[in-house]
């Protein structure tokens, strides 16, 4: 009797082994899909932060420019009054 637990007691202990085997890939590949998602979450805010500050300036030039031709219309105004 005791020679047949010892052999289910070795049977059960490689067969939690192979379950580990089996099972250490596939974990390590959920995390690598979390770590995949992650990065890109972050890639994808670095380029809307990137974006944002090129839209920025093209706004501070618009405006710029804006400013510039009002001021030049003003000065055509004058001149038209004179």
């Amino acid at each position: 009797m005791k020679r047949y637990t010892n052999k289910l007691l070795m049977l059960f202990l490689i067969l939690i082994i192979a379950c580990i085997c089996i099972e250490a890939p596939l974990l390590s590949e959920g995390a690598n899909a979390r770590d995949a998602t992650q990065q890109k979450k972050t890639t994808e805010k670095e380029y809307l932060e990137k974006r944002l500050k090129s839209e920025e300036k093209q706004l501070q030039r618009t405006q710029q420019l804006i400013q510039k031709t009002k001021k030049q219309l003003d000065e055509i105004e004058a001149n038209e009054k004179h």
